[in-house]
């Protein structure tokens, strides 16, 4: 016959364990048979990641600039090794940079040991007027967090380039068949020349005159007027 005698091993401890197991019968010479025990007793180590800020807000940024800011950290507050697959945001008006690598939508892949962290640069450079929103995704062998967001928005904004004052005129009273006389100042506030291609004026009564012409009601046929950075032509 045979006796199969189940054992176990759970270690208390990380380390080597040994042990005997001692079996007893009443066979003269063999009243005590010894097996020797032995095992490795090990911690189940996982990475934790860690990222923040869970969202970031550029606020309002000109069409044609952009703005960086350094401020998403990937840490590991695990015990062992977590393997960042990817870095990744998929919208025209952001990118990232990841170990000097500048791309959007890009992949990026690092590691990071226990109590290390990675930090990524996010730039906003709108595209187009208006608000824009995107999710800047992580993928990582983190055995309860594998996908981690960070939301990220920004507003974009066609900086002011011509300025026009007063907004509004005036005249009071005028006799009838008399005139009244004012000024509409426009001023290229901008960096770069821009072209006004007419004037005009609509309203019985009124007229303007603009690079010597005038009308009234009607629409001026100039092609265009250049105006130089921060030059101002009087209407």
């Amino acid at each position: 016959d045979v006796l199969d005698i189940p054992l176990h091993f759970n270690p208390e401890e990380a380390g080597e364990q040994d042990g005997v197991l001692t079996i007893s019968t009443n066979i003269e010479g063999f009243e005590e048979v010894d097996v020797a025990l032995s095992g490795n007793g090990f911690e189940q180590r996982f990475p934790a990641i860690d990222v923040h800020p869970e969202e970031i807000n550029f606020g309002e940024i000109a069409v044609g600039e952009e703005y960086t800011i350094a401020e998403i950290v990937i840490e590991n507050n695990g015990d062992a090794d977590l393997e960042v697959e990817s870095v990744s945001v998929d919208s025209d008006h952001f990118a990232l940079d990841v170990h000097g690598a500048v791309g959007v939508d890009r992949d990026f892949g690092f590691t990071l040991g226990p109590d290390e962290e990675m930090q990524v640069d996010v730039t906003f450079a709108p595209q187009d007027a208006g608000d824009h929103n995107a999710d800047i995704l992580i993928i990582s062998n983190d055995p309860e967090n594998g996908e981690v967001t960070v939301s990220v928005s920004g507003s974009g904004f066609f900086p002011q380039v011509i300025l026009v004052e007063p907004d509004a005129v005036d005249f009071g009273d005028v006799e009838v068949g008399g005139q009244g006389d004012d000024v509409v100042e426009v001023t290229n506030v901008g960096d770069e020349a821009f072209m006004i291609t007419g004037v005009e004026v609509d309203g019985a009564g009124f007229a303007a005159d603009f690079e010597g012409g005038g009308g009234e009601g009607e629409e001026f046929g100039w092609d265009f007027t250049r105006t130089d950075a921060n030059m101002s032509i009087l209407v």
